[in-house]
């Protein structure tokens, strides 16, 4: 009788023990299965193509498949309001069939006027007099565009004006895209998921090509 006792107790405790494991796993699933719902509806995978943001973003050979590997991915938060200096991710294009994403720097606002002169970007804020350049030291230096000028342009009101960072190599609103009303606004990248690129594109770039998981391309 008392073997069978001791038995008994050995055996609770075991059931104790697969209990204790068993709830702790459920409630690290529920915490995972939470963050990513809450994760997935407020951000966006993306994957840079073209050389526009470069050197501050690398983008995959743009006139080919996306299923090329080499561009980095980044997240874009899609319900934040972009600031001076943002990168920022738009619709771009008319018509279903020739719409994309672009991938571009925010640097003027509604009523913001810009210009720019021997290469250098200057910007008169809304409400403002004068004119002041703009340290842009994530400009690429191998841009040849020291004696490159725009004349002062306006932003149109509730717009974003953008340009790439590689600004000799950057289709942006200088060109056929202009101001870019906010209904064009995909998502802003935030600071974090610049820091970490690296990681995040070394992580996605191993499941998502084999895996297929979901993302959006940008040029």
């Amino acid at each position: 009788m008392l073997n069978t006792a001791r038995a008994s107790l050995y055996g609770g405790g075991r059931t104790s023990k697969f209990n204790i494991i068993f709830v702790a796993a459920v409630a690290v699933l529920i915490v995972i299965l939470a963050f990513e719902t809450f994760f997935n509806l407020n951000y966006r995978s993306i994957y840079v193509q073209g050389e526009s943001m470069s050197p501050t973003l690398t983008g995959a050979p743009s006139n080919v498949s996306y299923a090329v590997r080499g561009g980095d991915y980044v997240f874009v938060d899609v319900h934040a309001r972009p600031g001076y200096r943002d990168i920022v991710v738009l619709r771009a294009g008319t018509g279903k069939s020739n719409m994309h994403n672009i991938i571009k720097r925010a640097v003027a606002f509604g009523g913001d006027t810009v210009k720019i002169e021997g290469g250098v970007l200057y910007l008169k804020k809304a409400g403002q007099d004068e004119f002041v350049a703009q340290d842009e030291d994530y400009v690429s230096p191998l841009n040849a565009s020291a004696d490159y000028n725009y004349g002062e342009h306006t932003v149109a009101e509730n717009c974003i004006f953008v340009l790439g960072d590689n600004r000799d190599n950057s289709t942006d609103s200088r060109g056929q895209y202009g101001d870019f009303s906010y209904d064009a606004l995909v998502g802003v990248v935030p600071w974090w998921s610049l820091k970490f690129k690296g990681a995040i594109t070394s992580i996605y770039t191993f499941f998502d090509f084999d895996l297929g998981l979901n993302r959006l391309k940008t040029i």
